[in-house]
């Protein structure tokens, strides 16, 4: 019924990969879905380990792409194009949630109820991704409740979709040009919303960074906008906490971003001011119709922060939000 597409590169943290993988293939061990490793294999020892380990849980398409830069988009497109069903999910190794979840929205998908889905996801602290693995349900609750013990930050969206494989494929798939980390998940992400004329109208086409998830502006107003009905349903899924590759994170992402900004000017929704309205107005609205009180979600005025700098009183959040 579901192909899981997941990218694998081990040649960062490969330890840490390979244990996460694991725990993925037995947590989708399920007749329903198909668990895709698209891996670039830069033969190494670690590699030879992850296919002999995970080869009898997944199906691994394992071949040298790349020797240099994490090729995401390559490594998504070969694994969808070995995807046996027609509905496909794209999801990170560090992802971690209620995969039922993911069966329950693409039956959603594939009955056309939905075009696409894109879920929401919560970056967890260490100390939360530690928790977790213990109780799930309270992790879920700490988070929504904005508590910073176990919280990083809300993403959305996510890079994390389900969709029709006819749908990726009619889209072009994943474009190569993005090499490394950055941006290519938002160019599919939006291309794809754009495909099925659900991008509103962007208020800009800058990636503008915002200091509270209720404060989202430019393009990610449009795609945040496509992620609220999970949210407030609690369909959401958990980044785990993992080091940084902070050598070629930077440049990767600089170069990508400047592709993103030349490719978004091609897409229909084209920046229109006058008909965007705020996040917050648009999920009080929706929160209405869902009949879900915002008061329990205080994760959507949490402050995108490190942890020491993060305003201790009222007079200091003020300033922090309006003055800068």
């Amino acid at each position: 019924m579901l192909s899981v597409v997941v990218t694998i590169d081990l040649s960062f943290r490969a330890i840490d990969i390979i244990s996460k993988a694991f725990l993925l293939a037995k947590a989708l061990n399920n007749e329903s879905i198909e668990l895709i490793f698209s891996h670039n294999n830069r033969s190494t020892l670690w590699d030879k380990c992850f296919i002999i380990l995970l080869k009898p849980y997944s199906k691994i398409i394992s071949s040298k792409i790349s020797t240099s830069a994490v090729p995401n988009s390559a490594m998504r497109n070969i694994g969808v194009s070995n995807a046996s069903h027609s509905t496909i999910a794209l999801i990170d190794v560090d992802l971690w949630g209620d995969f039922n979840m993911l069966l329950a929205k693409a039956q959603l998908v594939e009955s056309k109820k939905r075009p696409f889905v894109i879920l929401p996801c919560i970056y967890l602290t260490s100390y939360g991704t530690q928790a977790l693995r213990k109780n799930g349900t309270e992790v879920t609750n700490h988070c929504l409740n904005a508590d910073r013990k176990y919280l990083q930050h809300l993403a959305l969206p996510s890079s994390a979709i389900i969709l029709l494989k006819d749908t990726f494929i009619k889209v072009g798939g994943f474009d190569e040009e993005f090499e490394g980390h950055g941006y290519e998940d938002f160019d599919f992400l939006m291309r794809v919303a754009d495909f099925h004329d659900k991008l509103q109208p962007l208020t800009s086409t800058v990636d503008e960074p915002y200091k509270s998830p209720i404060f989202i502006k430019g393009f990610r107003l449009s795609l945040a906008k496509l992620c609220v009905t999970e949210l407030l349903s609690r369909d959401i899924l958990f980044h785990l906490h993992h080091k940084k590759n902070k050598k070629s994170y930077p440049l990767e992402r600089a170069r990508n971003k400047l592709l993103f900004e030349n490719k978004i000017s091609t897409l229909k929704a084209q920046p229109n001011e006058a008909s965007s309205d705020s996040f917050f107005s648009y999920v009080e609205t929706r929160a209405k119709d869902m009949r879900v009180d915002l008061e329990k979600l205080p994760i959507l005025f949490h402050f995108n922060l490190d942890e020491h700098r993060f305003p201790k009183n009222m007079s200091q959040k003020f300033k922090f939000l309006f003055l800068g």
